[in-house]
């Protein structure tokens, strides 16, 4: 993990007098917003399915948030996400069964899976999802850090130059640094797409939007 002030060489010589407490928050929103746009930041739980059992709970984790989950796997098949437009028959909370047909996203970390399970199963449950930083975060994640510090810093320059009235506004240059922000990120939903693709078990739920 890298300080939030491990950016502010890329920052602070085009913001002058800008305080540093200022750029921290600007920098924290900023590496928000590029988590949840490029979804590049994943993390994998396994669990035994055990019977009886519908709910499976990601652990918690410090300084970070879950975004949404990306895949539910069961062996080397996914498990599909239920929403009212996916065309599976929806079942109650109570049914049982052999086979696990379908996942919600039950709340925040939890991934309820349906029917429930009624036999032993000797599969093992996978639940890929993506995460951010959360608000009061002091440090960076090294794989933002390593290989998108500059867009990073774009997207902070761009909003602090389009401050008006202050010494460190700057509203032409804040287009250039706006014009770079999206060119990197546009490079880091790339990478992300070739890393991890377009699964049809992922859940499009944000916890902002929730």
């Amino acid at each position: 993990m890298a300080l939030l002030s491990s950016l502010h060489p890329y920052i602070m010589p085009e913001l002058p007098n800008c305080p540093s407490q200022i750029v921290n928050r600007v920098i924290v929103d900023s590496v928000r917003e590029f988590c949840r746009r490029s979804k590049i930041l994943r993390r994998s739980e396994s669990f035994s399915i055990v019977v009886g059992q519908s709910e499976y709970v990601l652990p918690p984790l410090s300084d970070t948030q879950v975004l949404e989950i990306e895949r539910v796997s069961m062996g080397n098949d996914d498990i599909p996400l239920y929403t009212e437009f996916s065309g599976i028959v929806k079942l109650s909370e109570t049914d049982e069964g052999e086979m696990i047909t379908y996942y919600r996203w039950a709340k925040e970390n939890t991934v309820k899976v349906y029917p429930i399970p009624n036999v032993l199963m000797n599969e093992i449950l996978d639940i890929d999802y993506s995460y951010q930083i959360a608000r009061d975060a002091t440090e960076i994640p090294d794989e933002i850090f390593d290989r998108w510090s500059e867009c990073i810093a774009a997207k902070v320059k761009y909003m602090m130059m389009m401050q008006a009235n202050k010494p460190w506004s700057n509203p032409q240059y804040a287009v250039v640094n706006r014009v770079e922000w999206y060119r990197l990120l546009g490079d880091a939903l790339s990478e992300a797409n070739r890393r991890y693709g377009n699964p049809v078990s992922a859940a499009f739920y944000s916890l902002d939007q929730g």
